[in-house]
């Protein structure tokens, strides 16, 4: 009895630090999307350019196939941590960009490309871990149902928001603000998985995992010819 208590309070998930990280990140992202296809829209006046970012876009998410046994490879806690943390970073680094490159449109879409990336591995490994931290089904339907009304929460939110912030602000000064949201989903992120442990994965689900990597490579490859 003693073990499965240990067991329980080592898995256990700072849930209210979990679910506002998570609202403040998506709002961040949700910003983010908004915000830097505007500045792209209104700084190049070309419809191209901003093709080319919404198909950079469109590409991280489509890509995602090879990004799950990636994930499933390494620790989720790690991957979530990392994801947001370059995430992060980018987004500071997209700022810069917009800030003193106001040409470097190359520069921005590069980084801001990035930024999607991180989210595509940041969302499925933050959904592992609910599972990871979860013993009933019913339990772990109710987070999962929490985080999804949290994401179409702030994706509206951010909409509005984006509208709202660009009505008296620059692009650039609203890009910050996501940076400064996305670094404070990050600091509570730590907070909520900071005393989780997650068992390590057995050298069967290693190899599993290969195998799925293997298998979205041939599924690209019989796509593409």
């Amino acid at each position: 009895m003693e073990n499965k208590n240990e067991n329980r309070i080592n898995k256990m998930l700072k849930r209210k630090s979990y679910f506002f990280s998570r609202a403040v990140g998506g709002l961040a992202n949700s910003l983010f999307s908004m915000v830097f296809i505007w500045w792209l829209q209104t700084s190049t006046k070309s419809s191209f350019v901003v093709g080319i970012a919404e198909a950079i876009f469109s590409t991280t998410a489509a890509l995602s196939i090879f990004y799950g046994p990636i994930i499933d490879h390494y620790s989720f806690k790690r991957t979530s941590y990392y994801s947001i943390l370059v995430q992060t970073v980018f987004l500071f680094a997209t700022t810069i960009a917009v800030y003193q490159l106001s040409k470097s449109y190359i520069l921005a879409l590069i980084c801001a490309g990035i930024v999607s990336v991180c989210d595509e591995f940041f969302n499925p490994a933050d959904r592992a871990i609910l599972k990871e931290t979860t013993a009933d089904d019913q339990e772990l339907n109710n987070l999962i149902s929490k985080v999804s009304n949290i994401d179409q929460l702030v994706n509206v939110a951010g909409t509005a928001l984006s509208g709202f912030l660009l009505t008296f602000l620059i692009s650039a000064n609203v890009m910050l603000i996501c940076s400064l949201l996305s670094l404070i989903s990050f600091v509570f992120l730590f907070y909520a998985l900071k005393k989780l442990k997650i068992d390590l994965k057995s050298k069967k689900q290693r190899q599993n995992t290969s195998i799925k990597f293997l298998m979205a490579i041939s599924l690209l490859k019989q796509i593409i010819s």
